[in-house]
């Protein structure tokens, strides 16, 4: 079944709609009152993309988006206004199944002390999207458990919580992490219990309360293969201004040119952190390196490495890296 939605609202289409069907909706800015749950294969398109298809919540206490199956699809929308509930379900998607992929997802309100937020994720897969926040005081994402990739997750900003980005458990590959604001809470970037991220890029973030880091705030989990740099922490307790850690590991990572109270990139102890570059590693001790790492061009953004950076050739054969690729979709072995 092909069901295309011009004017109106979709969420009656798209609700009703069995599994197997594609609800294709076209260009315009499409109000919703009440959830679209897709507990079915369903597929909702916006034809032509998020930058001509907007679906937003008018009014009430719900996602936007909940999906709860595997073959359920959201793509090519612009998703805003979504709804984090005292239930602890939002905001604007909810998914513990499916994937959402192509979609902007912003805009999502500070709503008193329960706050809204973009993405809420136990499961399925969110991939090639933009989480981004015009709205101040607004969480970006709650990992606990799935799969984010190739997306960005820019400014955003929130107030009470460990940080924009919260991860519990799951995977987060091949992103950019840029421009987010810790306002009061556990990090200006990140605050990790469990879960990964991997071959990522955590750039430009800032933390404003007092000992809490720019970049990723390490309480459990892992990083591998992450690039984390141009972060400033808090004023106040010297922590590190890139990777403050108390629980969790870091492998083949680069942690440099991150500032702020007590100018250190990396705090917490050494031990966790395994063939990584920063200067408050010791050099030498488990492949660690100290030297600067020659990015090619900080002020552009641009961090990949020189040629003859030391950090070439100085990371671990982890188990899968062989199939694994790096931001720019490279392999991540070359000749070896």
């Amino acid at each position: 079944l092909t069901v295309r939605v011009a004017g109106g609202s979709p969420t009656a289409v798209a609700n009703a709609a069995r599994g197997g069907s594609i609800v294709f909706v076209s260009n315009g800015v499409y109000g919703v009152a009440a959830s679209l749950a897709l507990s079915a294969n369903i597929t909702v398109q916006g034809v032509n993309g998020p930058a001509v298809t907007t679906v937003y919540r008018t009014a009430g206490d719900f996602p936007i988006f909940s999906l709860s199956h595997s073959g359920a699809l959201v793509t090519g929308l612009r998703i805003t206004n979504g709804y984090w509930n005292a239930t602890g379900r939002g905001g604007s998607v909810d998914m513990s199944a499916g994937t959402v992929s192509n979609c902007v997802i912003a805009n999502t309100p500070y709503i008193g002390g329960n706050q809204s937020g973009a993405v809420n994720l136990s499961g399925g897969l969110v991939t090639d999207c933009v989480i981004s926040s015009s709205v101040p005081r607004s969480f970006a994402l709650r990992l606990n458990g799935g799969e984010v990739e190739s997306s960005m997750i820019a400014a955003n900003n929130d107030p009470y919580d460990e940080g924009p980005i919260l991860i519990y458990a799951g995977v987060l590959r091949r992103c950019r992490l840029i421009s987010n604001i810790g306002r009061s809470g556990g990090s200006g970037n990140a605050y990790m219990t469990g879960g990964r991220i991997e071959n990522t890029l955590i750039y430009g973030n800032a933390s404003e309360r007092a000992g809490r880091p720019g970049g990723i705030r390490l309480n459990g989990g892992t990083l591998v293969n992450c690039t984390v740099a141009g972060n400033t922490n808090g004023a106040g307790a010297a922590v590190g201004s890139g990777v403050y850690r108390t629980a969790g590991n870091m492998t083949n990572c680069i942690v440099y040119g991150n500032t702020g109270s007590g100018g250190t990139n990396y705090g917490g102890a050494a031990s966790a952190a395994w063939y990584s570059c920063a200067p408050e590693l010791a050099d030498g001790v488990q492949g660690n390196l100290t030297a600067n790492p020659a990015f090619q061009g900080t002020g552009k953004g641009d961090f990949r490495l020189k040629p003859g950076s030391p950090c070439i050739n100085s990371g671990t054969i982890l188990p899968g890296v062989y199939a694994a690729v790096d931001l720019d979709g490279r392999p991540r072995i070359i000749g070896g």
